[in-house]
């Protein structure tokens, strides 16, 4: 072989092993609509400084800025019930008003709930009593098909099972983490998932058409898909004990977990 070419191989060789880095999964809150204490299920991908908000219910944002002393660099909306866009206005106000960085945080919104997003939460007329400003002046709105890029890394969207067709969708690294956002289980999607990716799963103790429940997870997915799953979306810290009962493995409210990226998920610059 020629010595150039064997040179030029390894450097590539090389260069991907740079590209591999980490990011980490940290859960503000870990409850349902309904939790009691727990705060509503929420979570923040950390990619170096970079850090993107899954969802914005009620309380979410202050949770935010108490761990990490400023706003978050951008979001990303799995569905539009209120328990995960309910703090957006709060979100408005601060972004306009206690906003040191002067950043428009990204809101990347899968384009089939642009317009329930719109209708949720910047529907209200005139969103400063002053006037002269529009809800997304605020921020840069940014509608997603099934991938975009954040911090140089690509995430992938892929529709689950939550209430009407294509209105709730999960987020993901490939062969790091995928998080399912609320749903019924999805095993046609879990199935697809490779062995080393770190599964984040809506599940209560028991379940019903909107949320998945202990019995479905035994029932619809192999021991195998369920030792790679972490269990979210819960009611009370009591309902801890029941899926350890289980052997089910639990996000308590302040994990973070830290997973390598591969190369092929990092975009160079």
């Amino acid at each position: 072989m020629n010595l150039s070419v064997t040179i030029e191989r390894a450097e590539q060789v090389d260069d991907m092993d740079k590209s591999i880095q980490q990011l980490s999964v940290r859960f503000l809150g870990v409850g349902g609509a309904s939790q009691q204490g727990i705060g509503h299920a929420s979570a923040v991908v950390e990619v170096e400084d970079q850090k993107l908000l899954i969802d914005c219910g009620p309380g979410t944002l202050h949770r935010f800025v108490e761990h990490y002393d400023c706003l978050p660099d951008a979001i990303f909306i799995t569905h539009c019930h209120l328990d995960h866009v309910g703090d957006f206005e709060n979100f408005f106000i601060r972004c306009l008003f206690s906003n040191s960085r002067k950043i428009r945080p990204k809101v990347f919104v899968p384009s089939a709930i642009v317009h329930l997003l719109q209708l949720r939460v910047a529907s209200y007329p005139s969103p400063l009593a002053e006037g002269g400003t529009n809800f997304w002046d605020a921020f840069q709105m940014i509608p997603v098909l099934d991938t975009f890029y954040f911090a140089d890394v690509v995430f992938h969207v892929d529709a689950v099972r939550h209430h009407a067709p294509n209105t709730a969708f999960g987020l993901g690294v490939k062969d790091t983490f995928f998080y399912t956002g609320d749903t019924r289980p999805v095993p046609e999607l879990i199935n697809q998932i490779s062995p080393v990716t770190k599964i984040f799963h809506d599940c209560t103790t028991i379940g019903n058409p909107s949320h998945t429940g202990i019995d479905d997870i035994l029932r619809e997915y192999t021991q195998e898909k369920i030792q790679q799953m972490w269990f979210y979306h819960y009611t009370t810290e009591e309902d801890v004990k029941v899926f350890r009962q289980h052997n089910l493995q639990v996000v308590l409210p302040k994990d973070s977990y830290t997973l390598d990226i591969p190369g092929e998920s990092r975009f160079p610059r």
